[in-house]
């Protein structure tokens, strides 16, 4: 979770730097390649935008393109992780003068992102920084460990809308897809606290989802407060979340509460439920704890 983020702090303070050198006339396809370049360089993976790219200074700072793909793992059936018909992003100018980055805004337009985990049990979240990349950080450090404890960017998202998005995710036995995606995130800094409001479609059900998570610290438990509403069901959960970099464990309080329960079974596997479950209705509270073991 912490390489996904600060990989995406990365992206975005390269964008931030895109759109002030934009306004100096610098030719867009070397700012393409320079952007190209530092995605690789953080990530081992190609950005290509093969749309427009544009930029505006004043009074935002802002970073406007279409056409963006993220290359796949080497592994990955599918040549693109993410493709965006349009991306765009827009920074507080203030905050950049003492170092900060504040994102007021992310809007992704019809995002297809796709995770995906392997037989060898890898996935195509995990990013491989370039080689040279990866020594001079070891070499600069000492170690792999201090590189990897390195202070988080000071980068805050306020708003990222996805509007129109579709995620995938495939494991070697199946694949699950999750349509009509519309979210707004938040983020007080890469690791937290987070927010995220929206809806969604899944098997054919229409989701509305809220959750709130605060601060990712590997010594302290992170609060977690989820909200779910589809097929007439309503499922709440409230509790701490700890081990983000080691042994995850979830503990808390759950409550459901469903008008027909076999729609609610349902909505969450992929078949029918049974006959006599038709109109029942669901009361459940109780207290749920889940390790990795």
């Amino acid at each position: 979770m912490r390489k996904l983020l600060t990989g995406l702090g990365v992206l975005v303070v390269v964008l931030v730097s895109a759109a002030f050198a934009g306004p100096l006339f610098v030719p867009t396809d070397s700012i393409k390649a320079d952007i190209a370049a530092k995605v690789r360089e953080a990530t081992g993976r190609t950005l290509s935008i093969d749309g427009d790219l544009n930029f505006k200074l004043l009074p935002t700072p802002g970073v406007f393109a279409s056409g963006v793909r993220f290359s796949n793992a080497a592994l990955g059936g599918d040549a693109a992780m993410v493709h965006l018909e349009g991306a765009t992003v827009r920074v507080a100018l203030l905050p950049l003068l003492s170092g900060n980055v504040q994102v007021k805004q992310i809007v992704l337009r019809a995002p297809q992102i796709l995770f995906e985990t392997y037989a060898d049990g890898s996935n195509n979240w995990t990013f491989k920084p370039e080689p040279d990349a990866a020594s001079t950080n070891v070499a600069a450090s000492g170690t792999d460990e201090a590189s990897a404890s390195s202070p988080t960017p000071p980068i805050r998202f306020d708003d990222v809308v996805i509007v129109d998005g579709t995620v995938t995710y495939k494991t070697p036995d199946q694949s699950q897809r999750i349509e009509k995606l519309e979210m707004s995130l938040g983020a007080g800094s890469l690791l937290g606290p987070f927010r995220a409001e929206g809806t969604m479609m899944a098997k054919g059900f229409d989701i509305a989802l809220s959750a709130g998570i605060g601060e990712l610290l590997d010594d302290k438990a992170t609060p977690v407060n989820l909200r779910v509403e589809t097929a007439g069901a309503k499922l709440s959960y409230s509790g701490v979340f700890s081990g983000a970099s080691g042994s995850p464990r979830v503990s808390g309080q759950v409550e459901v509460r469903a008008e027909d329960l076999s729609a609610m079974i349902a909505s969450m596997s992929d078949g029918p439920a049974p006959s006599a479950l038709r109109g029942k209705p669901l009361e459940l509270d109780g207290t749920v704890t889940a390790t990795q073991e």
